[in-house]
């Protein structure tokens, strides 16, 4: 069963770093992920994340390949590091 995108938004802005990894775990597996969603955990790549919380971000968003540029310019930024 999938929730909604507005309620995996709403997890995702306010859920702990566990509930987060197990959600974009979830996400990479489905075929679209929503911009906003793209987005919103793009910007936890500039940020001082959980490594883990960072692969698993890493992980969905590559499960993507077509991203826009400014998603991919993070991930390059982030993998730099």
């Amino acid at each position: 069963m999938e929730l909604p995108e507005q309620v995996l938004y709403n997890i995702l802005r306010e859920g702990s770093e566990n509930v987060k990894a197990a959600i974009l775990h979830s996400l990479a597996e489905r075929p679209n992920v929503r911009l906003r969603i793209v987005e919103l955990v793009t910007d936890w790549l500039k940020d001082n994340i959980f490594p883990g919380l960072t692969i698993s971000v890493l992980d969905m968003l590559l499960s993507h390949m077509a991203l826009p540029a400014e998603v991919l310019v993070a991930v390059v930024a982030r993998l730099e590091d």
